[in-house]
């Protein structure tokens, strides 16, 4: 199905064939989950009606790509209005994720997001006192990565740094990096990697991140320096990590080879990575209790994604976690509540 919707080819019925009515719940609510479900519908649509799943699956399936699909529509129109007001006040804007990634898909509506992250390269300040002058909307600024404010309905993020757990000593560097490329193709490889990378390691990345990747890979590939790209994750400790992930859309979602981010990696590694990603133990972005039983969670949480962390970071594993116990001590309420 995400094949089909990427391509926007027709989608291979065969595949689907002799699927019960739980198959398709479990399909269905795995597509939900990995925030995917839109494209997926979207593929299946496009199937004889004898192939599609059972009416009463399948039109709340339906209902809620149109959904998503609405809200796509709106946040893309919101982003564009955004960057064009702030360019008639002289701020350049980058847009991180979110429409940016979205344009790069065949049907960018179909790319679900939540909120609209934008970096504005040394007028961060500038750019929060236009919207306050300008819009007349409240800026919040007590997270020190980014302020944010609600337009037409969409949260923005306006961020000052592109890390944003700062327990891993070298996303420092890694934030020298990425400043040093901005704006470019190779700073969206390098950002889009060390963002999912990151997202993997802490909890979970899904696959929309692989179907971001692959999309990102096929609209960019010429413009981006890929030898920079195998130089710095090799420098970082991501080579293994990125290595897979290629290896993934190369493989299920059949885009083309990177030479220069292939290197050997144990043959199940990929599975692992893609399995993780779909199925994850530690998925759910966190517990639902709150109290001591979440910090059990937690801390369990952090273990059991050790053999993450070894191919995203080139940190040691002691120096990761007394920074981040040393967070947590000052903000003891991160450990009992939701993060």
């Amino acid at each position: 199905m995400l094949r089909s919707a990427l391509t926007d080819t027709p989608c291979d019925g065969s595949a689907l064939a002799g699927l019960t009515d739980d198959d398709w719940r479990q399909l269905i609510a795995l597509a939900r989950f990995n925030r995917v479900s839109a494209l997926c519908s979207h593929a299946v649509a496009q199937l004889p009606r004898e192939q599609q799943p059972p009416r009463k699956l399948w039109l709340p399936w339906v209902a809620s790509q149109d959904i998503v699909t609405q809200k796509a529509l709106h946040k893309n129109r919101v982003a564009h209005e955004l960057v064009t007001l702030l360019q008639q006040h002289d701020i350049d804007t980058v847009v991180l994720k979110g429409p940016r990634l979205a344009a790069c898909y065949p049907h960018p509506e179909l790319r679900e997001y939540d909120d609209i992250d934008v970096f504005h390269p040394g007028k961060q300040r500038e750019a929060d006192e236009v919207v306050r002058q300008t819009l007349g909307l409240t800026v919040n600024t007590d997270d020190p990565h980014h302020s944010t404010y609600t337009f037409q309905g969409v949260t923005v993020e306006n961020h000052c740094s592109f890390a944003h757990n700062w327990h891993v000593p070298s996303n420092s560097d890694y934030e020298t990096l990425l400043l040093r490329h901005v704006p470019s193709a190779t700073f969206d490889a390098l950002y889009l990697l060390r963002h999912t990378a990151s997202h993997f390691a802490a909890s979970h990345a899904t696959v929309k991140s692989l179907c971001d990747w692959a999309m990102f890979v096929r609209k960019h590939r010429d413009e981006v320096d890929w030898d920079e790209v195998a130089r710095q994750t090799r420098r970082f400790g991501m080579a293994p990590f990125v290595a897979a992930l290629q290896r993934i859309v190369n493989e299920q979602l059949h885009v083309a080879p990177i030479a220069q981010l292939d290197i050997d990696i144990v043959p199940t590694l990929a599975e692992r990575v893609c399995h993780d990603m779909l199925h994850g133990e530690f998925a759910q972005p966190s517990h639902p209790k709150a109290g001591l039983s979440r910090t059990v969670w937690k801390w369990r949480r952090y273990r059991a994604n050790r053999w993450k962390r070894r191919l995203v970071y080139r940190d040691p594993e002691i120096a990761i976690l007394l920074r981040g116990l040393v967070g947590h001590l000052r903000q003891p309420r991160n450990l009992t509540h939701k993060h």
